[in-house]
């Protein structure tokens, strides 16, 4: 199973968050910059920074059916847990995704005022 999976004109947003290697916790201390994309198929999916808030966030949308993967890569600024000792650096991380067809058959929905 792929790790983003939307269908063709779907659009899904993705925090970047960091976590501490020794603790599993998570770092909200951690700052984000220069986010890159490296897209293996960009015919099938749009994988871009999202350029407004929230900002440490990931935008994809699915534009053809197909699979592939993108490499998101990021500076991060943070304190190590272990240490005590600022950090910066560049993380990367890689994901593989899977765009479906425009589903078709209809689904219910009720709102509530």
């Amino acid at each position: 199973m792929a790790d983003i999976n939307l269908t063709v004109g779907q659009e899904k947003f993705a925090s970047i968050s960091l976590i501490d290697d020794v603790t599993n916790g998570l770092i909200t201390s951690a700052s984000f910059s220069n986010i890159s994309i490296s897209n293996s198929h960009p015919q099938l999916i749009l994988v871009e920074p999202n350029s407004v808030s929230p900002t440490n966030s990931v935008r994809a949308q699915g534009v053809s059916a197909g699979v592939g993967s993108v490499v998101i890569s990021v500076d991060c600024s943070y304190t190590d847990a272990g240490d005590n000792q600022p950090k910066t650096e560049t993380l990367s991380i890689t994901k593989t995704f899977e765009v479906i067809g425009t589903p078709h058959g209809a689904h219910l929905v009720i709102n509530f005022p």
